[in-house]
């Protein structure tokens, strides 16, 4: 047994520590020897200790003391704080400070008023500790108690109860979040959370320190255990990822015409999306989108780089350690793709189509995609099942983007050349940007209006040309309705002798962009446009998953994977699917985490449906339109529009 000086000693060398610590409520029952007036003060009320052990006090004492009223010294603590509490609100009541009470969205009264304790909360040790000094006293001499820090790692401590008498040597550990137990390994979840929320956010190690640093908190994990935190919730957000398009394909099968096949056929919606613009990216991701769920059904990605790889090519391939690391790392390689960046799309859908059957018993027949054909001639080659073809459907809005593409090409290749009237092409009056947009959204309300009527949709396309090219004095409306033809509308309520035409461009425009509409008014084209789909919902992934790892910063293929994991878990379930990844990772979910998990949903339901709405829409397009045409016209008014170049 030491003496009492070396215990002294051995307690005067631990941890002293400042700033804020990132804590997780303690059970009562994890703290023992310590008592306030033989009760437990919470929030300024008096909580009963739910458990005791050797290292309290007589059990027959306490046990009549808990059924007493509170002690004086305890009614002073719950008036100091109410009292506290109101001054601190009246002081706000004005601001316009975070802490105002006038935010619809303040949910402190709620949190403070519980009756239970859950979750994180950031605590000032510093108050903590003073507090702790003042109301908390040794169970076996009735001494001081402080609070020290045995043990840091990152986020993660253990904190120790001990008694300031030199005669005691009581003391009480606890550890300031959960402890995961993996085999021989203890983990603080805390670690695991807080770069669980990083991702979430956007954000890395880097970001973390930043945050620790400017909140006074400890500094997390070095970067190799962050690196190692990584792959466990790489690999958690991806078992969770896998079960959700599992769930979207089983629907897509029940879903399917033909229900009699064991195999059936359904049509899917490709995209890919690349790390960065342009075709010299090192990493690309590819979603595939069942048309009848609207949810993702399977995912990959590939990447040209592997850091590793790189350094060990450097060094010397006989020496022993480099064969031991080429030893082990065979299965940790992120070198998953060779050739060009641009064909990393096509390899990942032919993939994709490769496993279909096998995966979930399903076909993909249909392939609907954007003008980018070398995927599908990928797809279409390889001869996925057999005998039976992969037929090629076209994105209704990237076919609508080409009418605006090729518009404006026409414009930019004709500046300065005057036509037959001694005009230029663009020009008040002529071809702006404005009129080319008003011609691109026609241009796709004409496909959309007539999904599985080639022959209406035919006529639409060409209505727009003709109407454009009216004049009083010789309309040209036959294939207009009277719908949204103002001239069909004045024919109809017989005032054609006072209609005027407006909002029409000149014959010799009207000619230079005929050949366009010739092109994009083709049989074969539109009939790929019938069924009325689009990638929207591929947009959508994608920008989900450079939401999550922005495209500002490098990402290894690890970081790139859990941000696609993240992404079609809550473009498929929502948010609550995050929920499923920290029980993964053995992180208890909290009633705030739950609480925050079904705002966020309700929210995104509500803003999805009001930018839904058709008047919502019409008056988003209205304003862009009207935006173009300001900058057109004070473009215009300025005389030195900017050119990309221009000198």
């Amino acid at each position: 047994m030491p003496s009492d000086k070396k215990r002294r000693g051995k307690r005067r060398a631990t941890i002293a520590f400042h700033g804020n610590v990132y804590t997780k409520k303690a059970k009562t029952s994890d703290v023992v020897g310590l008592e306030v007036n033989d009760e437990v003060i919470c929030e300024g009320k008096n909580v009963q200790p739910q458990s005791q052990c050797s290292t309290t006090k007589d059990d027959s004492k306490s046990e009549s003391k808990s059924a007493t009223p509170p002690t004086r010294s305890e009614m002073k603590l719950h008036d100091m704080y109410a009292v506290s509490k109101k001054e601190y609100e009246a002081d706000n009541m004005d601001s316009d400070s975070e802490y105002s009470c006038d935010d619809e969205d303040d949910d402190d009264e709620q949190a403070v008023t519980s009756q239970a304790l859950h979750g994180y909360r950031l605590i000032d040790v510093d108050i903590l500790n003073s507090n702790i000094s003042s109301q908390l006293s040794c169970s076996f001499c009735q001494g001081n108690v402080s609070l020290f820090e045995v043990e840091r790692k990152g986020l993660g401590s253990k904190f120790a109860f001990m008694c300031e008498s030199r005669n005691c040597d009581s003391q009480q550990d606890f550890p300031s979040c959960p402890i995961i137990q993996e085999g021989n390994v203890s983990v603080y979840s805390v670690n695991r959370h807080s770069a669980f929320a990083m991702r979430c956010v956007g954000g890395d190690r880097s970001e973390l320190v930043t945050f620790c640093g400017i909140m006074g908190l400890p500094k997390p994990v070095a970067s190799s255990s962050f690196s190692h935190i990584n792959a466990t919730i790489q690999k958690a957000a991806c078992s969770v990822q896998k079960q959700s398009m599992e769930d979207a394909a089983t629907i897509e099968h029940c879903l399917a015409e033909d229900a009699t096949e064991e195999v059936r056929n359904i049509e899917i919606s490709v995209d890919g999306t690349y790390m960065t613009r342009g075709h010299s990216s090192n990493i690309g991701v590819s979603t595939a989108i069942g048309v009848k769920t609207g949810k993702i059904i399977d995912t990959g990605a590939r990447s040209k780089l592997c850091k590793s790889c790189e350094y060990w090519q450097r060094q010397d391939n006989t020496s022993a350690k480099y064969l031991k690391w080429r030893a082990r790392h065979a299965d940790k390689c992120t070198l998953t793709h060779e050739g060009s960046s641009g064909s990393m799309e096509g390899e990942i859908a032919k993939e994709m189509f490769a496993r279909s059957v096998e995966q979930y018993n399903l076909r993909y027949t249909s392939f609907i995609g954007d003008g980018d054909t070398s995927s599908f001639k990928k797809v279409f080659d390889s001869k996925p099942y057999g005998d039976v073809d992969v037929q090629k459907l076209e994105c209704v809005g990237h076919v609508q983007k080409r009418m605006g593409k090729r518009l404006r090409d026409v414009k930019k290749n004709a500046r300065g050349k005057k036509l037959s009237d001694g005009k230029v092409l663009g020009g008040r009056g002529r071809l702006t940007d404005t009129e080319i947009n008003k011609i691109q959204a026609y241009y796709g309300n004409a496909i959309r209006g007539n999904t599985n009527n080639l022959v209406g949709m035919r006529s639409a396309v060409w209505a727009i040309f003709f109407h454009k090219l009216s004049t009083d004095t010789k309309p040209l409306h036959h294939f207009c309705l009277i719908q949204w033809c103002p001239y069909k509308q004045a024919e109809a309520a017989g005032t054609l002798a006072t209609f005027k035409h407006t909002n029409i461009l000149p014959e010799v425009v009207m000619e230079e962009i005929r050949p366009i509409f010739k092109d994009l008014a083709k049989t074969e084209l539109l009939k790929r446009c019938t069924h009325g789909y689009t990638q929207n919902a591929n947009e959508s992934v994608n920008n989900l998953v450079w939401k999550y790892c922005p495209k500002v910063k490098h990402h290894g293929l690890v970081t790139v994977q859990t941000a696609t994991a993240i992404g079609v878990c809550i473009f498929n379930d929502g948010c609550q699917s995050l929920g499923h990844m920290l029980t993964a990772m053995k992180i208890e979910v909290s009633e705030f985490t739950n609480t925050f998990f079904a705002d966020k949903d309700a929210y995104r339901i509500i803003t999805a449906q009001r930018e839904a709405h058709l008047a919502t829409k019409e008056a988003r397009q209205a304003r862009r339109l009207k935006r173009i045409g300001r900058d057109e016209q004070q473009a215009e008014s300025e005389g030195f529009p900017y050119l990309s170049g221009g000198h």
